[in-house]
């Protein structure tokens, strides 16, 4: 926008260098979409079973299955947790970085002194991406389901760890 500033010397309190900016920001906001966007669908076939499946790919992450304190246990846990490094805090962790990209851009049109910042605001407004945040999500779920389901194979013989201690004396 300096060079093009530069080389056509707007007046810069005219509407049409607004609507310029307007323009040229919508683009930036655009790209940092479709930026955005093909990295959660990247994520969302990467934790989707039947697309792992149909590629034959290794998993993404390696979740251990433990008996601890007479429970079944996920090491890390699939959920959230305190410690934050829960599968779902992970995913959550990832889809924020790849939304604070949005941040790492300067606005355009600040330099006019309209706005200052960056385009999170745009970008949090993006109906795609927020979609694209349901199917990782739903991608996630359905592992949630076959984690359950997993566990739910073995609870018939869930006595055999489950046993109390003065049973156990």
């Amino acid at each position: 926008m300096k060079d093009t500033a530069e080389n056509i010397k707007p007046d810069k309190k005219k509407r049409t260098w607004h609507d310029y900016l307007d323009y040229v920001n919508g683009l930036v906001i655009e790209g940092i979409t479709l930026g955005i966007e093909s990295s959660m669908q990247y994520l969302a076939n990467q934790i989707s079973i039947p697309y792992n499946r149909h590629h034959q790919l290794p998993p993404m992450f390696d979740v251990k299955v433990d008996l601890r304190d007479r429970d079944v246990v996920f090491d890390p846990s699939i959920g959230c947790n305190d410690r934050k490094n829960g599968i779902r805090d992970l995913l959550q962790s990832i889809m924020d970085d790849f939304i604070s990209i949005a941040i790492q851009i300067n606005r355009l049109d600040s330099a006019a002194g309209n706005v200052s910042g960056d385009f999170l605001v745009e970008i949090k407004d993006q109906f795609t991406l927020f979609g694209s945040m349901q199917v990782i999500f739903k991608n996630f779920r359905d592992i949630e389901v076959a984690t359950r389901d997993f566990i739910d194979k073995y609870r018939d013989k869930e006595f055999l760890w489950k046993e109390t201690l003065e049973e156990s004396f």
